[in-house]
């Protein structure tokens, strides 16, 4: 989901003392922005474009005396966790989360939900109905309940009847993603004719950039 795994890299930018820096640094800014692009780069392109573009651009911009432990830490746990780091023999090892789960370059391609936020909102929905400890009678009748609720949206949704609570917020991402999904599509093009470069890879963090 790239609304949690967008929260999990603010998370800890707050625990490793950098939010400070990113809220009057706007180089840091722009570099904690490229890192959340990441989550639309092709999958084998993700740790070049961490390596040869977003990493160099926040240690030769950003770093300074005075940042350089937070910042640094930050990185390593980007790194560690997201991408993989490098041992001291040159060897890539596996980072705690493969970039297959979290990455939503195919999602976007296919157009797939890149969130959860349907699951979150119907729990949202399920908690406020059932309360604080339920009976067993409560659960059995909320089940029923739930169950009659899914089957008229299912005819409702047959009958094209379905009725979106936020109709403007739909079409903004709808736009969105299919400008992400033509810049990926574009990217990819380009590098099956040409072959990869860096100046591509440049470019098409730029476009990004621009859109989401």
């Amino acid at each position: 989901c790239y609304f949690h795994w967008k929260g999990c890299l603010r998370f800890n930018l707050g625990k490793k003392n950098c939010l400070e820096e990113l809220k009057g640094n706007a180089v840091f800014q722009v570099g904690v922005d490229l890192i959340y692009l990441l989550n639309w780069v092709p999958i084998e392109y993700v740790r070049i474009a961490w390596c040869e573009i977003v990493k160099v651009f926040i240690v030769e911009n950003v770093i300074t005396d005075s940042n350089k432990e937070a910042i640094s830490t930050f990185l390593e746990y980007v790194e560690d966790t997201w991408i993989g780091s490098v041992d001291d023999e040159g060897n890539v090892q596996r980072p705690l989360f493969e970039i297959s789960i979290w990455n939503n370059c195919e999602n976007v391609k296919q157009n797939r939900m890149t969130t959860n936020n349907l699951v979150e909102s119907w729990n949202s929905h399920w908690n406020s109905m059932m309360g604080s400890n339920p009976g067993i009678w409560e659960i059995i009748i909320a089940f029923q309940c739930e169950d009659s609720l899914s089957e008229a949206k299912y005819y409702e949704h047959l009958a094209g009847l379905d009725v979106e609570s936020n109709p403007a917020r739909k079409k903004r991402n709808l736009k969105k993603y299919a400008s992400i999904k033509s810049c990926i599509l574009k990217f990819e093009e380009v590098v099956s004719k040409k072959g990869y470069s860096r100046k591509e890879l440049r470019k098409f963090l730029l476009a990004l950039n621009k859109i989401a």
